[in-house]
């Protein structure tokens, strides 16, 4: 929920994938793309992508951020995190199609806070149905604040 990096029209949805291992092996990490250099940037008022991360948590608790060129060792029991990024936003997010926000939030891909802060739609929780008049309103105010700046 809430990866894609926003904009009218968004690049991909980033994803997380969580592995776990069951035996001791050594690891190198390369090319991983973990630096704001190597994310996608937004184009039009899109936002740029979050960078990948990588993640490994220790069977002991401990928990490392690994960084791209490192080499490191699993222990059985270990498991690591990945986030993969997603693409760049493209266009200013305030519009994006309002239904197109709707049956994101209603897929589980977007908050109710985040349709509304960053697109700029206003939804009922209870229904998930669009506020139509709140919504143009709030866009007119968001619209008209990003002009003077």
């Amino acid at each position: 929920m809430d990866s894609e990096a926003a904009g009218q029209y968004i690049g991909a949805w980033a994803h997380m994938y969580k592995l776990q291992y069951l035996s001791d092996c050594s690891a190198v990490l390369m090319g991983h793309g973990t630096r704001d250099f190597a994310s996608p940037f937004g184009l039009f008022g899109g936002a740029n992508a979050k960078p990948n991360k990588f993640t490994l948590h220790r069977s002991s608790g401990q928990v490392e951020e690994i960084d791209c060129g490192s080499i490191f060792e699993y222990k059985a029991g270990d498991w690591k995190e990945q986030y993969i990024q997603s693409g760049g936003g493209f266009g200013n997010p305030y519009e994006r199609e309002t239904e197109k926000v709707r049956e994101n939030v209603r897929d589980g891909l977007v908050s109710i806070d985040k349709a509304r802060k960053v697109y700029g739609v206003v939804i009922d929780p209870a229904t998930l149905e669009v506020n139509v008049e709140e919504t143009e309103k709030l866009r007119k105010k968001l619209k008209d604040r990003s002009s003077v700046t």
